[in-house]
C-alpha cells in the first residue's frame, strides 16, 4: 500500500503513462513539463544542500515505509519560470490537458494554479494512475467514491478558476444553476 500512496511513486508513475502514451502517439510532447528521470542524492549532495539551507525533508519519524530511510529521492525536469501561466488564454489548453490526462486513466489529484508552469501540470505527488489498488478497491466497495475520484481533476480545474479569479467562460463541468433555468425539450 506504501508504493500507491508514496508521492514519489505517485509521479513515476503518472509521468511513465505520459511517456508510454507519449510514445503511443496518444499524448503530445508538451502537455506536461518534460520529465528526465529521477535521481536518488547522495550523502555529500544531502550534506552539501543541507549546509545550504535546503530542507530535504529527511526528519520524519517513520522509516519503515520506500524513501524513509534518509535517502532523498528526486524526479528531474525542465527547469520552468516560477509564474504558473495560468491565464484566461489559455484555459482551454489547459482544461484538455486535464480531459487527455484522465483519458489515459491519469489523475492528478491537486489541480491548483501553483501546481503549473508556463500553463502545464508540473506535480503529480498526489497523482492516482490506473490501475491503481485504491481504485480497484473503490470499485468494489465504493462506487461513488471512484466516480468522484475520476473527476475530481475538473472539480478543482473549476475551484482554480475561482481561487485565481480568472475570468473565462471556459467550465470544465456544467453550471447546474444555468441547466435549471432552462425548459425541457419535448419532440
Amino acid at each position: 500500500m506504501a508504493f500507491h500512496t508514496d508521492p514519489f511513486y505517485a509521479e513515476c508513475r503518472a509521468y511513465g503513462r505520459i511517456n508510454e502514451m507519449q510514445i503511443k502517439r496518444k499524448l503530445n510532447q508538451e502537455i506536461v513539463i518534460k520529465c528526465h528521470g529521477f535521481l536518488i542524492l547522495k550523502e555529500r549532495d544531502k550534506k552539501l544542500l543541507q549546509e545550504r539551507g535546503v530542507d530535504l525533508g529527511i526528519t520524519r519519524l517513520d522509516r519503515t515505509l520506500p524513501g524513509e530511510s534518509g535517502e532523498v529521492r528526486a524526479i528531474v525536469k525542465d527547469l520552468a519560470p516560477p509564474d504558473s501561466g495560468v491565464n484566461p488564454r489559455n484555459m482551454n489548453q489547459i482544461l484538455r490537458d486535464i480531459r487527455r490526462l484522465k483519458k489515459c486513466r491519469i489523475y492528478n489529484r491537486d489541480i491548483r494554479a501553483e501546481n503549473f508552469k508556463r500553463g502545464k501540470l508540473v506535480d503529480f505527488g498526489s497523482a492516482v494512475t490506473e490501475p491503481h489498488c485504491i481504485l480497484s478497491a473503490f470499485d468494489k466497495i465504493a462506487e461513488e467514491e471512484a466516480k468522484d475520484t475520476r473527476s475530481e481533476d475538473l472539480v478543482m480545474f473549476e475551484d482554480m478558476i475561482v481561487e485565481e479569479e480568472i475570468e473565462t467562460d471556459v467550465r470544465a463541468l456544467p453550471n447546474l444553476e444555468y441547466c435549471q433555468k432552462l425548459r425541457s425539450w419535448v419532440v
